[in-house]
């Protein structure tokens, strides 16, 4: 019962049982206690222990009625927690809520470290944690789903959010610059995606800007594309510049050398490698390679003569079938990525 109204009714029942007393008897009664003599009317003594039991009771209701309100108050707050802590359950990314309620605390503590699956055929009323079921659904449906609202509360390597930039990748060709040039900001299988996905249509004076994210794969998905007729504008500085950057190993220089064989003109590519290998001997594979493509077998055989009988020694098993007058090309018996002798 409501205090404001329990005090109106027992107010009124109290002054109505005082007038019918005072009509019944009008007169006074005179209690002697401690010295003390009261003459009081009939009507107040009987009133009187009424009134007594009716602030007595009135601070007991006050008293329960406070103490039920702020432990009511504080359920709600849990309700709310728990509503927080089952959102960001659901988008995989608990956030460790701490509970008012003793009970609420030991019965939902759980969510601090659970990641909630929703099934698609769940009834859910609450609008919160529909909105959150909602949102996953998208982004596991293949879909991006804008995340500004969120997003400084969700962890770079949340899989939800992995897999909303991966959704990103695939429908806005734009965001792949983005998360190259900002790369410290996006997880590394979104930035690896990005790559791999950026060397499928860069040319090689925009992929030098990113060069420190490229890897011999990388490198070699672009000559491959050369090999099938685009021109990427690799040049020599270009070349040099990647050499550099990756560490290129024998078995580099000639899948290099077997790319620029088809774009650059010979003098050119002659005279790219036999500047390389003057400075390192990892090189002359490459060089003899192109030796061999441009059919300049009088220099392969000064080549062969200036270098070790144990070193090159598919390229002179190759010299030797060509000195039978076989018109086959070093590409076609030979895969250029085991030309390199092994240790």
């Amino acid at each position: 019962m409501r205090i404001g109204l329990y005090l109106f009714a027992a107010i009124t029942l109290t002054i109505f049982i005082g007038v019918i007393a005072y009509f019944i008897n009008p007169a006074n009664y005179m209690v002697s206690a401690f010295g003390l003599n009261l003459n009081l009317p009939v009507a107040i003594w009987i009133i009187l222990p009424m009134s007594i039991l009716l602030v007595f009771s009135a601070l007991h209701i006050l008293y329960y009625g406070t103490k039920n309100f702020f432990k009511l108050r504080a359920w709600r707050k849990d309700m709310q927690t728990l509503e927080d802590g089952l959102y960001w359950s659901i988008l995989q990314e608990p956030k460790g809520e701490r509970y008012t309620t003793q009970e609420m605390q030991d019965g939902a503590s759980f969510l601090s470290e659970a990641k909630v699956l929703v099934s698609r055929e769940s009834e859910i009323k609450n609008e919160k944690i529909k909105e959150a079921a909602e949102i996953v659904n998208k982004i596991m449906d293949g879909e991006y789903v804008d995340l500004k609202n969120i997003s400084k509360r969700i962890s770079k390597e949340n899989p939800i959010n992995v897999q909303n930039m991966l959704n990103r990748l695939n429908s806005d060709s734009k965001f792949i610059t983005i998360v190259l040039k900002d790369n410290a900001e996006y997880p590394k299988d979104i930035v690896s995606e990005a790559v791999d996905r950026f060397v499928e249509d860069a040319d090689f004076s925009t992929a030098i800007k990113y060069i420190n994210l490229l890897s011999k794969e990388h490198f070699y998905t672009m000559l491959a594309r050369m090999d099938d007729g685009e021109t990427l504008g690799l040049d020599a500085e270009i070349a040099k510049k990647f050499i550099e950057a990756l560490g290129f190993e024998c078995v580099d220089y000639i899948m290099l050398a077997a790319a620029i064989s088809k774009s650059w003109q010979p003098d050119s590519a002659l005279s790219f490698f036999n500047g390389l290998r003057k400075e390192d001997e990892k090189p002359e594979s490459g060089y003899l390679y192109l030796l061999f493509v441009y059919e300049m077998l009088s220099e392969v055989k000064d080549f062969f003569e200036a270098n070790p009988e144990n070193e090159f020694k598919k390229f002179k098993m190759f010299y030797a079938l060509k000195q039978t007058g076989t018109g086959y090309k070093i590409s076609e018996l030979l895969d250029i990525s085991t030309l390199c002798d092994e240790d």
